[in-house]
């Protein structure tokens, strides 16, 4: 039954969307290895189309960016959503890829999901946003630092030349 809904959902989005049925099956495939069950995977693989859409990536990959966020933050997959609109957000600062942001995240979140906890205000900011904000700045510095040394470099080679 579970079986036949997924199928006719990555028809559906293969026929209604820029991603193939294939690309929605995979990242089916990729929410199933995170852990959802089939009504999560149907709940959630709109957001993770989106989520694709808006970073230029595959579904796979957003599936598999998408559910560590709602892991980490043990959050239910009715809050895909959210996650989608947080992560997409982080970005589209154009500080860093949504792949990047992702590779980040899959590093820092479970530090800093507890940290969060420990020095945020629940009402503040979600643990997920705090992450996210935390991952734009230090990879905004990283390029400010990296680009002042490449200038340095530059300026002591046409200096020396």
């Amino acid at each position: 039954e579970h079986m036949q809904e997924l199928s006719d959902k990555a028809e559906e989005l293969g026929r209604s969307t820029a991603f193939t049925n294939s690309d929605a099956a995979t990242a089916m495939v990729e929410l199933g290895k995170a852990g959802f069950d089939a009504q999560k995977v149907l709940g959630s693989i709109d957001g993770v189309l989106t989520l694709a859409a808006a970073g230029g990536i595959d579904m796979g990959e957003a599936a598999t960016i998408a559910a560590a966020a709602l892991n980490q933050f043990r959050l239910p997959a009715e809050d895909m959503g959210r996650v989608v609109d947080v992560l997409a957000k982080g970005a589209s600062s154009g500080a860093i890829s949504l792949s990047e942001l992702g590779n980040q995240f899959t590093f820092a979140a479970a530090g800093a999901a507890w940290a969060s906890k420990m020095y945020l205000p629940p009402s503040r900011h979600s643990p997920l946003s705090w992450v996210l904000t935390r991952l734009v700045q230090h990879s905004l510095e990283s390029r400010r630092r990296c680009r002042s040394r490449q200038k340095q470099h530059l300026k002591s080679w046409t200096d020396s030349g």
